[in-house]
């Protein structure tokens, strides 16, 4: 699949750490796409009324691709401001339902067992507490629902190539690695099913540029 960008949205950012300018760059836009892509198409059929959340939405990009496969749409984010976001989607048509919070408490604004889908993209490298995120996300999630998570490479070679396209102090941001959240992952097989991807696809976990997992709540 392609990912769908709205000029409306493709425009604009909510912050320094969000990579919206780089998606419509030549050769490394693709990348930037093709991880969220990535992660869409490992989305299994959704029941009918699903409710959908969207860990760290900025600016709503993801959402709008969301859209054709649930009937409610929810979203998160640490940063963003829920008002504009809200209003930008539904310009285009999409009514979505947005907060300013963190993940690690959504008790505040979700029942437990509210969502059918949680997705969360480039996110977790940046919060130390993984464990704490993984457990709110179980939490949230109806049994049998899912999360799909997405996760880039946290090493010198990943520095070096964000500091390549002008992306300063990536050091600072990225603290959490993919390799220690798959650990949690398989640690917990009475709470999930889990498969994986990566991108580059067929290559060794350790030399991949992105990864993608897809978990279901048991």
């Amino acid at each position: 699949m392609s990912l769908v960008m709205p000029p409306a949205l493709a425009r604009v950012t909510t912050g320094e750490t969000d990579p919206i300018r780089y998606y419509t760059r030549p050769g490394i836009g693709w990348v930037f796409r093709r991880r969220i892509e990535m992660g869409l198409e490992m989305i299994p059929p959704l029941p009918a009324g699903a409710r959908a959340l969207e860990v760290g939405y900025a600016a709503g990009i993801v959402l709008y691709n969301l859209a054709p496969k649930v009937s409610e749409l929810h979203g998160i984010d640490l940063d963003a401001d829920p008002g504009p976001g809200e209003e930008r989607l539904r310009e285009l048509g999409i009514e979505a339902k947005l907060v300013q919070g963190s993940v690690l408490d959504m008790r505040e604004h979700y029942p437990d067992g509210f969502f059918d889908l949680i997705v969360c993209f480039s996110v977790m490298e940046h919060i130390a507490d993984s464990a704490g995120v993984l457990e709110e996300m179980w939490r949230e999630l109806k049994p049998g629902g899912y999360v799909v998570i997405g996760m880039p490479a946290v090493n010198r070679f990943m520095e070096y190539a964000f500091q390549a396209i002008g992306f300063k102090g990536i050091e600072d941001h990225h603290i959490t690695t993919p390799s220690s959240v798959w650990e949690i992952i398989r640690s917990q097989p009475e709470r999930w099913r889990r498969r994986r991807n990566s991108l580059p696809g067929g290559v060794p976990f350790p030399t991949a540029l992105y990864h993608t997992f897809c978990l279901q709540k048991r």
